[in-house]
């Protein structure tokens, strides 16, 4: 999947005072690719890669179906609903 998206990014520039020119930086829109997977630790995750320069890249994965998993492998009960839980045996043990 692809957005254009808000980000950071740099313009050229000319400074006619100092003679200087160099990339000064600005806000921009420029295209983001959102790579999803399904990692067996760690559930849905996604990277999402920006396409101009500092070509930044965020990694996301859902906590919660992490400590979802952590619960299951120690027998701990919990119910979840979606994103949260609306029930957990043991808090501190999970």
């Amino acid at each position: 999947m692809s957005a254009m998206e808000a980000c950071p990014s740099f313009e050229p520039w000319h400074d006619k005072q100092t003679g200087r020119t160099f990339l000064k930086g600005r806000e921009a829109k420029c295209l983001h690719y959102y790579f999803y997977f399904v990692n067996e630790e760690f559930g849905m995750c996604y990277l999402r890669v920006q396409t101009w320069a500092p070509f930044r890249l965020q990694f996301y994965c859902n906590g919660h179906n992490w400590l979802a998993r952590q619960m299951t492998a120690k027998n701990l009960s919990f119910r979840q609903s979606d994103n949260t839980f609306l029930q957990i045996e043991d808090i501190k043990r999970a």
